[in-house]
């Protein structure tokens, strides 16, 4: 069969994966002009030359022995590698505990990961996918700009859960009552660099606090050649959804200044800084169900948000439909 994914990030491209091994002629579709989705690294240019952040998933962890081997194979492949960050659990008032955190990152970028996944299967960047069109037992997918459509037997989407719904439901209304309950939450990202390197003892920050959820050193991560102090500071979804329409000099300034006031680190003017919203940045509620598949329609739908938050959910969502296809 001929199958459309919408979407390249992890659960695409794992759904592509066990599709292709079935013998299906798969083409993956992607807004972006990269790879990346949550998994972005960020790239600014600065006087001090070329930064990188992963101003989104900062790293993430393998609990099932499926995805275990995935992530071992994407390690010999040099897509992924461990980082045992100095962690620490920070609270007001408090001085820094020490815990002991490990994650899998990807190299040299969080992105580097999906560039890995994406390399030699039929990937299209730069496509938004805006609506289905049935043709005859098929589909034909259109895209934003007037772009020619693609005619397939198999559309999935891979998205998150408001546009999945915004795609799909003029086409298949029982979509939105099968997600019911299923919902996206906001978290702001922060990107700081300092030309020298801070005094703060630790390189990843767990923080019980109303604005502040994270706090990483991104040039400690491996592989990262960054010449100067990079951090991201990841906002709680509370204090996100509160400010979801401020601007982002106004986000800056504010976790900035809670940063340094949290690490009692002396304040002083960053060379960068700049805020990023991840809109569907969590899923906020989850059906405990892998995927959704629909064989008459040739309709189907994966992503974390059906099962869970991270990673390791996306793929296991991705595989699950591209077994069952």
């Amino acid at each position: 069969m001929k199958i459309a994914i919408i979407g390249a990030g992890i659960a695409g491209l794992a759904c592509a994966e066990e599709a292709a091994k079935a013998g299906h002629d798969v083409v993956l579709f992607d807004k972006a002009r990269g790879a990346g989705g949550r998994l972005s690294t960020r790239r600014a240019e600065t006087h001090s030359g070329i930064l990188h952040f992963d101003h989104g998933t900062l790293g993430f962890s393998a609990q099932s022995e499926a995805f275990f081997h995935a992530v071992s194979e994407w390690r010999k492949a040099g897509f992924v590698d461990v980082w045992s960050p100095r962690a620490a659990k920070l609270s007001v008032d408090q001085a820094p505990e020490p815990t002991d955190v490990s994650f899998w990152v990807g190299i040299p970028g969080m992105n580097g990961l999906l560039k890995g996944l994406a390399s030699g299967k039929n990937t299209h960047f730069s496509k938004r996918a805006v609506a289905l069109e049935r043709k005859g037992a098929g589909w034909s997918v259109h895209f934003e700009n007037g772009s020619a459509p693609h005619e397939c037997d198999v559309v999935i989407s891979a998205i998150p859960l408001e546009q999945a719904n915004e795609f799909l439901s003029p086409v298949a209304p029982d979509f939105a009552n099968a997600v019911s309950g299923c919902h996206s939450l906001p978290v702001f990202s922060v990107m700081l660099a300092f030309e020298d390197t801070l005094d703060m003892p630790f390189d990843f920050g767990i923080c019980d606090h109303p604005t502040l959820k994270t706090i990483c050193r991104n040039s400690a991560k491996p592989h990262r050649n960054d010449e100067v102090e990079t951090i991201v500071l990841h906002a709680t979804t509370d204090w996100s959804g509160a400010h979801v329409d401020d601007d982002e000099e106004a986000v800056t300034a504010a976790l900035m200044d809670d940063f340094f006031e949290l690490t009692g680190i002396p304040t002083r003017n960053p060379t960068l800084a700049m805020a990023h919203r991840w809109l569907y940045g969590l899923n906020g509620a989850a059906k405990n169900k892998p995927c959704i598949w629909n064989s008459q329609a040739g309709l189907g739908v994966c992503g974390d948000w059906l099962i869970g938050p991270d990673v390791e959910h996306a793929w296991l969502s991705g595989t699950a439909l591209g077994k069952a296809i």
